[in-house]
């Protein structure tokens, strides 16, 4: 999920065009992943996406109760003490950036567990809710695509000219904001590749490989 084509992501193909560049909306930070969910120009639009989440969880639960012939007792209050929804980026707890890559919190196992004992219910609240979120993300990710293909069109940008700058060794551009190894990065860049090659949908690319690992946690858990 960290490897979204993100401004950053994009230094390690092209550096002489992108050096310079910020995220597309504040244009002031760098546009890592985690920048991207926490960005202040787009603070409300997060904060939007977490309500309606919240709401989803509360109304899918009590949904479900009722399918089980019980009373629906899921409150707002059980939904926040969930504990994830916190907009930033932590090292000892589980936030929304962790939620959003399909992190399952212990939190919402509990709560899970807790509300329903038939195993299937449980399986279709996960799935039902991980469907949801990537439906939100996706949104959110492509209105962000948006803006940047027009920042890059604006600037001359075309797949000629990336295609003629790119870097011509994998450690041109080495990512301070990176939290695991960056010498096995470059390698996994072969879809921004295609895209400029082939014209092979990046978004689709991205997104599909990511709701499939998503898909492969929310399940994986489970067993």
């Amino acid at each position: 999920m960290e490897e979204l084509p993100t401004v950053e992501k994009m230094k390690y193909l092209a550096l002489r065009i992108y050096n310079t560049w910020k995220c597309p909306f504040c244009e002031q930070y760098d546009e890592t992943f985690d920048h991207l969910w926490t960005c202040n120009s787009r603070i409300n639009e997060i904060k939007e996406i977490i309500n309606e989440i919240k709401q989803f969880i509360k109304n899918t639960s009590n949904m479900l109760l009722i399918n089980e012939e019980k009373i629906p007792t899921v409150t707002e209050s059980a939904v926040d003490f969930i504990n994830c929804w916190d907009i930033t980026f932590s090292n000892s707890k589980i936030t929304f950036i962790d939620l959003i890559k399909g992190i399952i919190p212990c939190e919402l196992t509990k709560f899970v567990e807790e509300y329903f004992n038939i195993k299937n219910t449980r399986l279709t609240f996960l799935k039902e809710l991980r469907d949801f979120i990537f439906e939100k993300i996706w949104a959110f990710w492509i209105n962000r695509c948006v803006i940047q293909k027009e920042k890059e069109k604006n600037a001359g940008i075309n797949k000629k000219l990336l295609k003629n700058n790119f870097n011509q060794n994998r450690n041109d551009y080495i990512d301070i904001n990176r939290k695991i190894d960056t010498l096995n990065l470059f390698e996994g860049l072969e879809s921004i590749r295609s895209n400029i090659y082939f014209g092979t949908n990046l978004q689709d690319f991205i997104m599909v490989v990511n709701y499939a690992l998503v898909l492969l946690i929310f399940w994986g858990v489970r067993r």
